[in-house]
């Protein structure tokens, strides 16, 4: 749970579980089961989520992978697969990523995307506003 900082607890996860199946409902997106193709395993989520940035609703990929998957392709090869779903099936003209500067690797990710810096904001989590960089990859 590096991207937040700390683990949750059972609550929680079922909490962010009923959040996707409610985000699948009324959205017709959220995060999915990531399968690692040759065994068939569970690797973590990766999906499409609509979010905020500086109050405007923009949709991004997101990924949350079991350690043991880090640094393998998983999130580049998900978060592409959506990118590329939101712009030709969605129809979506702009596709959006926001990063906390810290986290070398999804920067990398967004780099490897093409996606262009469109500049920052502030997300409030857990009572502190902690810095994004905006990138968006456009149709």
């Amino acid at each position: 749970m590096y991207a937040w900082e700390h683990a949750f607890s059972d609550e929680q996860a079922q909490e962010w579980l009923n959040r996707q199946l409610e985000r699948y409902e009324k959205c017709g997106v959220g995060y999915w089961a990531a399968i690692e193709k040759e065994s068939g395993k569970m690797v973590g989520q990766i999906g499409l989520t609509w979010s905020e940035i500086d109050n405007e609703k923009v949709l991004e990929p997101g990924y949350i992978l079991k350690k043991a998957y880090w640094h393998r392709g998983f999130a580049f090869e998900g978060a592409k697969a959506c990118v590329e779903y939101a712009l030709s099936e969605m129809g979506i003209d702009k596709v959006y990523l926001s990063i906390r500067p810290e986290n070398i690797a999804s920067l990398k990710i967004a780099e490897k995307l093409e996606a262009k810096v469109m500049g920052k904001h502030y997300m409030n989590y857990n009572g502190k506003d902690v810095l994004h960089l905006v990138y968006a990859i456009e149709n």
